[in-house]
């Protein structure tokens, strides 16, 4: 619907702007197969999923729900991996922000749950491993991998950095945090549970992006995470 009313205004209205938000819902909300038709769902499945994420650490290993997690991460891994990394951090920063006075306590009573988590997301990897390192050699040079040198990571980084620190990107992302603290004194538990979660995802797009330029062996197509980012802005924008 959001990408539909996008499209109407820009026929009507030769916005940049416009275009530039209805190109960005149209990645990622669109029609287009594989990518967003196939992925979307999986992405906001498991979104759906995370929301229960706090609760299902502390409690019983529930089987069904790690499982159920672990398939989806295998989809969006297969389907667009820059999904997949993105949720991965954001587990972790739900798991460190939920345990973070009693961390270390926390990982030995549900060292069980973790090994479980851990495991499932290593098979659900292996065919893409597998495809990496056994496919035809220049499998990667049609997916468009660099290898990067230091230098050259750094001055990514910078120029990463430098652009999220531009006054109008600034003040979006001062926006958000200001979103975040106000949903916390307005809503009840469960609903600033919900809206964690996409401020925990857009908070993950930038650390992830962040992490992938400076530690990934390889690096490719940067501007997926950018477009990632700005869509998890506008997203948690407009959950709020």
């Amino acid at each position: 619907l959001v990408t539909a009313t996008l499209n109407i205004f820009d026929e009507f209205y030769s916005i940049k702007f416009i275009s530039l938000l209805g190109n960005l819902f149209e990645e990622n909300f669109g029609f287009k197969f594989p990518r967003p038709l196939v992925t979307a769902p999986f992405l906001f499945l498991t979104l759906f999923l995370l929301i229960d994420f706090r609760k299902k650490i502390s409690e019983k290993i529930n089987y069904k729900y790690f499982f159920s997690l672990s398939i989806l991460l295998g989809f969006l891994l297969n389907g667009f991996f820059y999904y997949f990394l993105i949720i991965i951090t954001e587990i972790v920063i739900i798991y460190i922000l939920y345990f973070r006075k009693n961390f270390f306590l926390s990982i030995k009573r549900n060292i069980d749950k973790i090994i479980l988590l851990s495991l499932l997301i290593l098979v659900v990897t292996l065919p893409l491993l597998f495809q990496f390192y056994y496919g035809e050699k220049d499998y990667g040079i049609r997916l468009g991998l660099v290898e990067p040198n230091i230098t050259q990571r750094v001055v990514l980084a910078k120029y990463f950095v430098s652009n999220l620190i531009r006054p109008p990107v600034l003040l979006l992302l001062l926006f958000c945090f200001l979103l975040k603290i106000y949903s916390n004194k307005k809503y009840y538990k469960d609903k600033r549970n919900t809206l964690d979660i996409f401020f925990y995802f857009f908070v993950s797009s930038i650390l992830t992006t962040l992490i992938f330029i400076l530690f990934s062996p390889k690096i490719m197509s940067l501007y997926n995470f950018i477009n990632i980012i700005i869509f998890s802005v506008i997203l948690y924008i407009l959950v709020c």
